[in-house]
């Protein structure tokens, strides 16, 4: 029994990592396309880079991995069937139950992966990557300039009309400042500069404006117009660090939002937090049921059905991840429970997962005869209709 446990695994092994390292391999070339002009223009580019990227493993991770393993079961199934291998193994006694048992074993190891990718490792590789982008902005704060667009960093709103191509010269330019003693300070300009000449006293780059006004709004008095022809000012305040972590419920680890459940968090919602918990939990434990659907749908049928498995099992998936992020959204804003929201749907998908998976095992509606019965037989293609409803609906 040893060594076809050992064999099934070897089969879901190579199917699993190459989805892996090809999900991440994607996701992080698209995601390095986009952060190359922002931090191109900063000192160590390539390490800050790399940085980022890197604190966006576990978000992309905690993507890929239940599709990795459904994919690889999928496959590998898939495979055993076709070179009717399934069949040796139920000569030998060894039928899908007892096939599933390596693959179950493999499904909590990897739940609990899960479990330390989303519960911890994603929450601080996000607050990581957000401090990094916040440090990049601030050292080269014309890196995420785009002309004809608002640009907000911290307590300054940058528009401009044209930029030169190395981004150190711009046509038209605004700038909305605020103050420390909340004044507000707004410049106009036909022109302006990167000055490329030291810093000012407060450690933020300096912009020269040509041919423009400055309009100084205080909190209690009248405006204070200035039209000049040159005028430099500081872009930003100094750099007193990235904000403390936990501002967002995503930044939180599990201990921190099971703990948020029961204290109110700072500037979180309660609602924002259980449906974050209750996300993140029940994302884990779908894990556990992904076998239940996956030999099913790599093993029943004909070939032809078999061979479009993999398709109709990820539509399945789409459709369940879908249906959770609909119910979170609503969970988060305060329409419906997290119970109904989140944990129905995952009811609905573990029901039906199980349902097909004993149907495929056992074949528990077959008759006495041999036939199916029909009214057992619909039940299980009416949970998956559902869930594909579902996301034709949201």
């Amino acid at each position: 029994m040893l060594t076809a446990d050992l064999y099934i695994l070897r089969r879901i092994f190579g199917p699993l990592l190459a989805t892996v390292l090809i999900a991440l391999l994607i996701l992080l070339l698209e995601r390095m396309l986009r952060l190359l002009d922002l931090a191109f223009n900063s000192s160590n580019a390539l390490t800050i880079l790399f940085k980022m990227l890197g604190n966006l493993v576990p978000h992309y991770m905690g993507m890929a991995l239940p599709v990795a393993f459904f994919v690889g079961i999928l496959v590998a199934f898939n495979r055993m069937s076709k070179d009717s291998e399934l069949d040796v193994f139920q000569a030998a006694g060894i039928g899908l139950a007892r096939a599933w048992r390596p693959v179950l074993l493999l499904a909590i190891v990897l739940s609990l992966l899960s479990f330390l990718v989303t519960g911890y490792l994603q929450p601080l590789g996000r607050y990581a990557y957000r401090s990094l982008v916040s440090f990049v902005t601030q050292s080269s704060i014309t890196a995420g300039l785009e002309a004809g667009a608002f640009v907000h960093v911290n307590d300054m709103t940058i528009l401009v009309s044209r930029m030169a191509g190395d981004r150190q010269q711009f046509e038209n330019i605004f700038i909305h400042k605020t103050e420390e003693d909340g004044a507000t300070v707004d410049f106009t300009a036909r022109g302006a500069a990167l000055a490329r000449v030291g810093q000012s006293d407060t450690g933020a780059p300096v912009i020269s404006l040509a041919d423009g006004i400055r309009v100084t709004t205080p909190q209690d008095g009248s405006p204070a117009v200035l039209t000049f022809e040159q005028l430099q000012t500081p872009l930003g305040r100094k750099d007193t660090g990235f904000r403390s972590r936990g501002d967002d419920e995503r930044e939180l680890t599990f201990d921190e939002l099971l703990s948020a459940l029961m204290t109110p968090w700072p500037g979180i919602s309660d609602d924002e937090v259980s449906a974050e918990f209750h996300g993140r939990l029940v994302r884990v434990l779908s894990v556990l049921f992904l076998p239940c659907l996956a030999i099913p749908l790599s093993i029943s049928g004909g070939r032809n059905r078999r061979s479009s498995g993999i398709a109709v099992g990820l539509i399945i998936l789409i459709a369940y991840n879908d249906l959770l992020q609909f119910g979170g959204t609503h969970t988060e804003l305060g329409n419906v429970s997290a119970s109904l929201g989140i944990w129905l749907p995952f009811g609905v998908f573990a029901a039906g997962s199980t349902i097909l998976f004993y149907r495929a095992s056992f074949r528990i509606w077959e008759d006495p005869l041999g036939r199916i019965n029909p009214g057992l037989d619909r039940l299980g293609g009416f949970v998956i209709a559902l869930l594909a409803r579902a996301r034709r609906s949201s």
